[in-house]
């Protein structure tokens, strides 16, 4: 999560929330509000509705990008665009560039993919010395050739179907997330 990101707001729209889980890794200052309380107070501030509104177009924004890429990018192009941007909150140091501490776990959950897979990717990146590792922490030795990476042309995007094929996940991404008050499609 990044600051001011919004998490569980499914509690909005009547779901239990119970299958929301997180976990605090660094200081952080957190703030809770029931559905209800928190509704009412964006009624009573419409300068905190907006914000709250741009927070979530943002949102949405992102997990359209993570859906794309996933139908469209193989898992070392996206674990590559992750760590590009992991880069802006990271040390650089005399080696390269110290990125924050994520697990192998977090990194497959975020490109949406298996740990053994992001496990595979940072392998061969070592072996090519584009990283090295500190403990937990992925050092990159090489930004310049981590964005080549990242931005290479991908396997998919030269099929035929490839286009239609993300408007149509697309679509179908759109429906299932449009509910009407009843609840119903």
């Amino acid at each position: 999560m990044t600051p001011g990101q919004l998490f569980g707001p499914g509690a909005f729209s009547g779901t239990d929330g119970t299958a929301t889980h997180a976990e605090v890794l660094e200081e952080s200052y957190l703030c809770e509000a029931g559905a209800r309380d928190f509704l009412m107070m964006l009624a009573r501030h419409p300068l905190l509705m907006a914000r709250v509104v741009m927070v979530m177009g943002r949102q949405i924004f992102r997990l359209e990008q993570t859906i794309e890429r996933m139908a469209s990018q193989p898992v070392a192009q996206r674990l590559a665009s992750l760590l590009m941007e992991a880069m802006a909150e990271g040390e650089v140091t005399e080696a390269g560039v110290l990125l924050p501490s994520h697990s192998q776990e977090e990194l497959a959950k975020l490109v949406g993919t298996t740990r053994e897979s992001v496990s595979r990717s940072l392998r061969i990146w070592r072996a090519g010395q584009l990283i090295t590792m500190q403990g937990r922490r992925i050092v990159v030795l090489d930004p310049e050739r981590l964005r080549r990476e990242a931005d290479a042309p991908s396997q998919y995007s030269g099929h035929p179907g490839a286009r239609r094929n993300l408007r149509q996940l697309g679509a179908e991404v759109a429906t299932a997330l449009t509910v009407s008050p009843k609840g119903q499609r």
